[in-house]
């Protein structure tokens, strides 16, 4: 336990001001910056916003009537069923989605089948999902009434989604949750790597000075359990880190992190931990004190940039998310990303987020072995 005290005494004196410093600074930052995230409570869901064209080539009363529907909750924009019109106006941002009703969809509703429609939308437009979501919903209620009653009952389908105001209340608060805690843990990545490659290196080097190591040669104490008082130490300061920061997530998202999605962010972040206190290890034996906060900046904001902390990953090149691909943060960004994609949660739609944790763990065993053989070095050197 003395080497455990020693550690965590180093770590009090030397780096627990300036820690608690950056975790709060950095906090706040991620916070102004999940706060400041477009709020769809206001506007961003009001399909009546939203422009959509609608293409019938099916030419039925029931095709008639849910072009009818769309119009009536969205802008209606007139285009040509032709190939360069469509482009057009997707190129142009006239409509925000053109929704084609395929040849012979009553019937194949009649039949028990479920039409494919063809839509065209602006890519990663909210609007244009939303009115596709609605159209696909339309035509399950169409089937529904038709396998109850024998009629598609086109009224009472207006009926039933003529109050849009609590359906569009709950999606609301759930997407304005999703994307503020998406972006809140995106800058966590660089917050929880800039702190953790700040702190915990710069006690570790302490223990590699050459003195330092002699000394320990000639202690009674063995190697291995030297070195499982040092990493019981910073995994204590590891886990706090990943406290503080759970709990400015929790401030800012509440009860929505009691949930499973909110499960998955945690678990994601706690990984990011995992990984950067390898990194950390493997900083201290290769660097000296002096550079170590030098490198723990280079590292820190080189993974950030590269890894979509701080921009979308969707809106980097294909050059940069091919040098990004060879960071551990670049997954967790990713697998983020995934999280906030998800409706249900199953192994089927989990099975990339897993992913994203795994390679992250495959860093994490890589950036070890490397450790290992660079501290047998120096032990051998000492």
């Amino acid at each position: 336990m003395h080497i455990f005290r020693y550690f965590l005494k180093v770590f009090r004196k030397g780096s627990f001001w300036i820690v608690l410093m950056y975790t709060v600074i950095f906090s706040g930052i991620s916070a102004f910056f999940s706060t400041m995230t477009t709020n769809p409570t206001e506007q961003a869901f009001e399909l009546e916003q939203s422009n959509v064209a609608v293409i019938d080539r099916d030419h039925s009363a029931l095709s008639e009537s849910m072009t009818e529907f769309l119009y009536s909750k969205a802008t209606k924009v007139d285009i040509q069923d032709d190939e360069t019109a469509i482009k057009d106006a997707l190129f142009f941002r006239t409509a925000d989605l053109i929704l084609i009703l395929p040849e012979g969809m009553a019937q194949q509703l009649q039949a028990g089948q479920t039409p494919e429609l063809i839509s065209y939308q602006i890519p990663d437009g909210t609007y244009g999902m939303m009115a596709k979501q609605l159209a696909e919903s339309y035509l399950r209620t169409a089937r529904a009434y038709f396998a109850a009653t024998g009629d598609f009952q086109t009224e009472k389908i207006t009926e039933d989604f003529a109050d849009p105001v609590t359906v569009q209340t709950t999606g609301q608060a759930a997407e304005n949750h999703q994307t503020r805690a998406q972006v809140l843990f995106n800058f966590f990545v660089y917050s929880v790597m800039a702190v953790m490659l700040f702190a915990l290196p710069a006690v570790l080097i302490s223990f590699h000075r050459t003195d330092m190591r002699r000394r320990n040669a000639a202690a009674p104490m063995g190697v291995t359990r030297r070195n499982l008082m040092i990493l019981t130490a910073m995994l204590v300061i590891s886990l706090g880190i990943f406290m503080a920061f759970s709990l400015t997530a929790f401030l800012l998202n509440g009860s929505y992190l009691l949930s499973i999605r909110g499960a998955l962010y945690l678990l994601n972040l706690l990984v990011l931990v995992i990984v950067t206190l390898t990194i950390s290890f493997l900083v201290s034996v290769s660097t000296k004190k002096g550079a170590a906060v030098s490198i723990a900046q280079i590292i820190s904001l080189g993974c950030a940039f590269l890894s979509g902390s701080f921009v979308p990953q969707y809106m980097l090149g294909d050059t940069m998310k091919t040098i990004g691909a060879f960071t551990p943060a670049f997954w967790t960004v990713k697998a983020n990303d995934e999280i906030s994609k998800l409706n249900t949660f199953t192994t089927d739609t989990l099975g990339t987020y897993f992913q994203c944790i795994g390679i992250q763990l495959l860093f994490a065993i890589a950036f070890v072995s490397i450790m290992l053989l660079l501290g047998k070095r120096r032990r051998t050197e000492a």
